[in-house]
């Protein structure tokens, strides 16, 4: 992509089919990252729930929760993300605007229980030969003004990024009923696979009768997890660092603002009831599947299937180690990670 203009939806649109190959080949790794909105999904008395995934891709959360459960629609401004998408019962697609205000359009008579966005809004910026911060939280807090104006009276916001310097906090929960929602992996099992159920009960180390809270999540994993570089930088640092300086496409982001884009959202009518910087890591069985989840996901060198040994494997290795920190722990390789999760109930 050097020598011409930046294109967030060319960025992905490049990236797609290495992107889904590591997610469907790697399909446990990211569970941790679900935990949360399983919370929310839980207080739904309901035969199926309605949630837009916006920046939504290839469908990861789609494929994870359970179909049966939910209607789906992924909108996502990369067709090629998008067309990786296999046909899913229940998984609508939508090719949006970068600005998502088509979607605003679309689904102004017709709103979701939940709008969730998982790591997009970093990608959402103006770039003209460098990233223009300032119009990039612009267009940040238009998008989040648009995806809050489509939930439904008592539906849920869940935006969930990596955080800029200015967003860094230890872990913050509302003194707010809605917090104390409690949970056990066997009230999971009708919103994702018993196979993640059990891989659940293994790396956090509990049964699946224990309940616990939100609030708590975090704890439960530091129990079970002694993570490395857990300075809540290391994405970023991950990002800025290696992938942007050491990689073909790179990385173009404005990481989020959460104290600004929250009071977006609360002035559209939200009452913000939990913000958590959580650091759930990413779980492999092997350093070769870290190496290779890695190099697919963020297109770095060439592809090869994932049974392969490939050229510099070791040192891409030592790379996540390196800048990310990874902890072996009852024969699972630990990926450090993190993201900001902010929570929001239409009022």
């Amino acid at each position: 992509m050097k020598n011409k203009e930046f294109s967030t939806v060319d960025y992905f649109n490049a990236r797609a089919m290495r992107y889904s190959l590591a997610l469907k080949e790697c399909e446990l790794s990211r569970t941790l990252d679900v935990i949360p909105y399983l919370f929310f999904l839980n207080k739904f008395k309901k035969d199926k729930i309605k949630i837009l995934d916006a920046f939504g891709g290839t469908g990861y959360f789609a494929k994870t929760i359970n179909n049966k459960y939910c209607n789906f629609t992924i909108a996502d401004a990369s067709f090629e993300m998008i067309n990786q998408l296999d046909d899913v019962k229940n998984v609508s697609k939508i090719v949006a605007n970068d600005d998502f205000d088509s979607v605003k359009k679309k689904f102004k008579n017709n709103k979701f229980d939940i709008v969730i966005s998982h790591g997009g809004f970093h990608h959402a910026i103006i770039y003209k030969d460098v990233v223009k911060i300032k119009e990039s939280k612009l267009k940040q807090n238009y998008i989040a003004e648009n995806l809050s104006s489509i939930v439904s009276k008592d539906g849920y916001f869940i935006l969930s990024d990596i955080p800029d310097s200015n967003s860094y906090s230890d872990v913050f929960i509302h003194s707010d009923p809605e917090t104390d929602i409690s949970i056990s992996l066997n009230q999971m099992q009708n919103m994702i696979s018993q196979d993640k159920i059990e891989f659940l009960s293994k790396i956090l180390n509990i049964k699946k009768t224990e309940i616990f809270k939100l609030s708590e999540f975090q704890q439960l994993i530091n129990n079970s997890i002694n993570q490395k570089n857990v300075s809540f930088e290391v994405p970023k640092y991950f990002f800025n660092s290696y992938i942007a300086r050491n990689t073909k496409l790179g990385h173009k982001a404005s990481y989020i603002n959460f104290d600004e884009i929250d009071q977006v959202i609360i002035r559209k009518g939200f009452k913000q009831i939990a913000r958590l910087n959580l650091r759930t890591p990413w779980v492999f069985n092997s350093k070769h599947e870290v190496a290779w989840f890695f190099k697919e996901k963020f297109s770095i060198g060439k592809s090869t299937p994932i049974e392969e040994s490939f050229l510099n494997e070791n040192k891409l290795y030592e790379m996540v180690d390196k800048y990310l920190g990874v902890e072996v722990n009852n024969g699972l390789y630990m990926v450090n990670w993190g993201v900001t999760y902010s929570i929001f109930k239409k009022i």
